[in-house]
């Protein structure tokens, strides 16, 4: 039997993460209404101040014990206190500031990977505090979707419009994956955490698919 919390508006739950060391911390991303904060396992949440201009909170990832959401339109805000409050990162000019997805490196947490509407890929190496392109093979392909290998670092996937994309050297050059796939306009991608070699390909307009990503 599933159980609601309380204190959420609503509205559609676009983005949900849960504290990987703080046992019974979540942050939601509340379409039009920003982030939520509970420290009780969901069974209540609260409001939590985000210095962004836009509400719509659509990914939510970390950096070792830091917080990172990305918004449709006000790019990255970030929080170094558990979420209790989120402080806007400024992005240049010539950065995309919608952010569809992140995901973060296996083997260093610091380095992030953002995916934009419109300009590929994003990384920083310092947790978010500097960021650059990294795109080569991708061109402007919109990304709705990334995954970063559980085990091997410096390997990451893209979902876009146009198939799966796969970077072996940490996003410095991307090839299709594209062989079977009937729909190319994918949506989201999960790795199998039993079977880490697994990725999972969600398709707009339906059906999931899977690859052997090889030893």
């Amino acid at each position: 039997q599933w159980s609601a919390g309380t204190g959420l508006p609503a509205a559609r739950i676009s983005a949900l993460w849960a504290d990987p060391v703080r046992a019974n911390v979540l942050v939601a991303g509340v379409a039009g209404s920003g982030l939520y904060r509970s420290t009780d396992g969901g069974a209540s949440w609260s409001a939590v101040p985000v210095d962004a201009a836009s509400p719509d909170i659509v990914s939510i990832g970390s950096a070792g014990n830091r917080i990172v959401t990305g918004t449709l339109g006000s790019g990255v805000a970030w929080s170094d206190d558990g979420g209790a409050s989120f402080g806007a990162v400024q992005l240049p000019d010539q950065i995309p500031q919608i952010v569809t997805d992140m995901a973060s490196d296996a083997a260093d947490p610091a380095t992030l990977y953002l995916a934009t509407g419109g300009q590929g890929v994003l990384k920083s190496t310092d947790g978010g505090g500097h960021w650059r392109f990294a795109n080569a093979g991708l061109g402007s392909l919109s990304l709705l979707a990334l995954a970063v290998h559980p085990t091997r670092s410096g390997e990451l996937y893209a979902g876009t419009h146009g198939g799966v994309f796969v970077s072996k050297n940490g996003g410095a050059s991307w090839t299709g994956l594209n062989d079977g796939l009937v729909n190319r306009n994918v949506t989201s991608l999960a790795f199998d955490k039993a079977l880490p070699n697994i990725l999972y390909v969600g398709l707009e307009g339906g059906g999931i698919y899977f690859h052997d990503t090889g030893p």
